[in-house]
């Protein structure tokens, strides 16, 4: 080839650039997964924080239980 490159070398670039693909997809999959989780808990935090509106002591902690 002119590049100086033979079909070998081709083929080993193409499966490490796909074998770096799926890991970036799995990657991205376990981040997302991380994300709807966090999104959970921020939804039942924001929903004990309605409940608890009325009844706490302004400036008074609160614990938010998940």
């Amino acid at each position: 080839m002119g590049s100086g490159m033979d079909v070998r070398e081709l083929e080993d670039r193409i499966k490490k650039i796909e074998e770096a693909i799926i890991s970036l997809n799995e990657s991205v999959r376990i981040n997302i997964e991380a994300i709807s989780l966090l999104a959970e808990v921020l939804e039942r935090q924001m929903r004990q924080m309605k409940r608890n509106k009325g009844t706490v002591a302004e400036g008074e902690a609160e614990t938010l239980y998940v």
